[in-house]
């Protein structure tokens, strides 16, 4: 049953001059969904909560990111219902995701979350970050930024390939500029791998990620020079 609003209307008839009221029923415009909220405490394998923790709700449509609070708590409001992969991340701790999470409408919650200390300093493989920002008004829908894992400094002439991440099949290629800026337009919303080479380092394949539709990628990796050694412990 719909609600409704009441319309009244005054008519005078032209031969008896009677008044009549009429009620006309209209049903009222009422959203057609409701948001929903997902609220959790993060904490480490000891039980003590953890701040500063990154946490992404990530679907082809949309990316939501909060932090954890001081007392480890991360909340997200207002989000479109529907099916989610909850990704957290920090410092020196191993990252998360948490496969097909529900987001319905009104309040949701889920079991608990736990990280564990990162196996291997950070220094030790692909230094990587990917970053979600606003929709720009042009058409470029992943950037990023390759640069030299020793020096940190940005590589140009880096051939940078951008894969379909189930079949690894390239949908794009660019090369990096002077100081290893790249930028891809009119990539679908997806799942992707980036794949990086340049003469004399080593190629790097960057794990899979999100293009979202609503949401610019960043990417910003590392690559080292063949030969290079890291000991990691």
């Amino acid at each position: 049953m719909f609600p409704s609003v009441a319309l009244y209307l005054r008519v005078t008839g032209r031969a008896w001059r009677r008044m009549a009221a009429f009620l006309i029923c209209v049903p009222a415009l009422l959203p057609s969904f409701q948001t929903g909220t997902l609220a959790e405490v993060v904490r480490d394998v000891t039980g003590s909560p953890l701040s500063g923790v990154k946490a992404r709700l990530l679907s082809l449509d949309r990316v939501y990111e909060v932090k954890s609070s001081s007392n480890g708590a991360i909340l997200f409001s207002n989000i479109v219902p529907g099916i989610y992969d909850l990704e957290l991340s920090a410092p020196g701790l191993q990252s998360k995701i948490m496969a097909a999470v529900r987001i319905p409408e009104g309040d949701a919650q889920l079991a608990g979350i736990s990280l564990a200390p990162a196996s291997r300093p950070d220094h030790c493989g692909f230094v990587r970050t990917v970053n979600y920002e606003a929709q720009r008004s042009d058409t470029i829908v992943l950037s990023g930024q390759v640069v030299d894992e020793d020096s940190g400094k940005g590589l140009g002439r880096v051939r940078v390939e951008v894969l379909e991440a189930a079949s690894g099949t390239a949908f794009a290629a660019a090369d990096s500029g002077p100081v290893g800026n790249f930028a891809f337009s009119d990539l679908p919303p997806g799942h992707y791998k980036v794949r990086a080479s340049r003469k004399t380092y080593d190629p790097i394949e960057v794990a899979a990620f999100i293009v979202p539709r609503e949401n610019l990628t960043v990417l910003r990796f590392a690559i080292d020079k063949q030969g290079h050694m890291h000991i990691c412990q």
